[in-house]
């Protein structure tokens, strides 16, 4: 197997691991096993559960943020901004729910010592984070406290809604409207009320 092949595959059965079981499920010996090497091969490409984490989780943070920069670069009209920004977080997340349950969910609720790394401050996700917010604020109008403030509040009322999709699938209780009426509305609210 191939370095980026073996680095790819631990990352795999980890996802798998954390989506079956938990954090808890996700140790190096019963990745090792998974993918038949040694748990000292496992800790050659992630040489502590941080790294691990961040292997597992900052590459869907970086496609998350990329999806919506996408989505507003070329656009100048602030509503559309937002509407087009509100439909690009969500369609990222609908696509896959239990990824979103692992980005955004998971560290809330695991109590192990795996997702207590989660909670620790980690520069690459601020600045990810950072790049997101500081370009739609532009887009929003401007770089003050204000648009910075806006561009958060957008960001974490599309993830309130994804929660509650996320929140009804899990205990199969079907929510009344469809998930793309449901971020339709969430765009058109957010933009009506944003002025120009």
């Amino acid at each position: 197997m191939a370095d980026t092949d073996t680095r790819e595959r631990i990352l795999e059965v980890a996802r798998q691991l954390l989506a079956e079981g938990g954090v808890r499920a996700v140790t190096f010996d019963g990745i090792a096993r998974k993918i038949g090497h040694s748990k000292q091969a496992v800790l050659y490409w992630y040489p502590n559960k941080r790294a691990l984490l961040t292997g597992l989780l900052f590459p869907w943070f970086d496609v998350e943020v990329n999806c919506a920069l996408d989505a507003i670069a070329e656009e100048t009209d602030r509503k559309k901004v937002i509407q087009n920004f509100v439909h690009a977080i969500a369609s990222f997340h609908l696509q896959d729910i239990e990824r979103f349950r692992m980005m955004y969910m998971l560290p809330q609720i695991e109590t192990s010592q795996m997702a207590t790394e989660l909670l620790k401050p980690d520069m690459r996700l601020h600045e990810v984070t950072d790049l997101l917010y500081g370009r739609l604020a532009a887009k929003l109008g401007g770089t003050s406290k204000e648009s910075r403030l806006e561009a958060f509040n957008l960001h974490a009322s599309v993830l309130g809604l994804m929660t509650m999709i996320s929140l009804t699938e899990a205990v199969n209780d079907p929510l009344k409207h469809a998930h793309e009426d449901l971020v339709e509305n969430l765009a058109h609210q957010l933009s009506s009320q944003a002025g120009n």
